[in-house]
C-alpha cells in the first residue's frame, strides 16, 4: 500500500446499495452535501428511526459522493458523468471507487480481502479485524468497522457468506466492456494508494479491486491521458498519474 493509513475511520456503518444509488443519482442533480444530507434523512428514517445512528449513517453516504477531498473532486465528477452511461452492475465500479478514495480503511480492508480470497480462496471476519488492527492500531471501533465494511460487500454482492458463519467467499467476478470505466476505476485505486509510481500490473491486477474483472492492458493505459507510462528496465512498465485527467 502506497500511503501510510489515516487514523480517521470513518466507514463504520453498514451501508446498502440502494442509499449508495440514492446520493450518487442526488449528487448528480447538483445536490449540495448540505442538500444531500437533508434528502438522505428523509429517506433512511424508516430504516434509521433514530437520528444520531441514522446521521452517522448519512455521514458516510455524504462522504462517498459529495463531500469528497478537492483532490478528489474531478475523479467525482467524471464518475457523474459516467453514470448514466452504464447499467445498474456496472455502477458498483463508480461506487467502489469512490468509497476507495474517501476512506482509507476500505481500501485497506479490500486490499486484505482480495489478498486472503487469492490465497486461499474465502477470507475470514477475524483476519480481516486481525490484519487491519495491524495496520491502524488495535482499536475497538476498528474491529467494529471491519464487520460493517463486510457486511456491506456481502450486502453490494461483492461477497458472499460462506455455510461457516463469519467466513466470506468471493462471487462472480463483474465485467464491463466500457474501457473509460475500468480506467476510471485504476485512476480511482491509484489516488487511494497514494504512490507516486506502481508496477502497470500490479495496478491492474490489484487485490483491493478483487469483485471487478479488467479487461484493460497497458496499451490502454499508455493511451489513456490519465496515465503516464514509463519503461523501467528490460520489461518493467511503471505508471503514474497525469496531472489532469481526462
Amino acid at each position: 500500500m502506497g500511503q501510510s493509513i489515516s487514523s480517521r475511520i470513518g466507514f463504520d456503518r453498514f451501508i446498502r446499495r440502494q442509499w449508495l444509488d440514492i446520493a450518487a443519482e442526488t449528487a448528480l442533480g447538483g445536490a449540495s452535501p448540505e442538500d444531500l444530507r437533508a434528502h438522505l434523512h428523509a429517506v433512511l428514517a424508516e430504516a434509521h428511526p433514530g437520528r444520531k445512528a441514522r446521521s452517522n449513517t448519512i455521514t458516510v453516504l455524504v462522504r462517498v459522493w459529495a463531500s469528497v477531498d478537492d483532490e478528489h473532486l474531478r475523479l467525482r465528477d467524471e464518475a457523474l458523468a459516467l453514470w448514466g452511461e452504464t447499467s445498474h452492475l456496472e455502477r458498483l465500479w463508480l461506487h467502489w471507487g469512490m468509497a476507495l478514495t474517501a476512506y482509507p480503511v476500505f481500501r485497506a480492508a479490500a486490499e486484505i480481502i482480495g489478498r486472503l480470497l487469492r490465497l486461499q480462496g474465502e477470507v475470514t471476519l477475524s483476519q480481516t479485524q486481525r490484519r487491519l488492527a495491524e495496520l491502524m492500531g488495535n482499536r475497538s471501533t476498528l474491529g467494529r468497522a471491519a464487520r460493517r465494511i463486510v457486511r456491506s460487500m456481502v450486502e453490494w454482492g461483492a461477497l458472499a457468506d460462506a455455510e461457516r458463519k463469519g467466513v466470506y467467499c468471493g462471487t462472480a467476478k463483474l465485467t464491463t466492456a466500457s474501457v473509460p470505466l475500468q480506467l476510471w476505476l485504476l485512476e480511482a485505486y491509484h489516488l487511494a494508494d497514494g504512490a507516486d509510481s506502481v508496477e502497470a500490473h500490479s495496478l491492474i491486477d490489484s487485490p483491493a479491486l478483487f469483485p471487478f474483472a479488467l479487461s484493460v492492458g497497458t496499451g490502454d493505459l499508455r493511451q489513456s491521458k490519465r496515465f503516464a507510462v514509463h519503461r523501467q528496465g528490460v520489461d518493467m512498465d511503471v505508471v503514474e498519474l497525469m496531472a489532469v485527467g481526462l
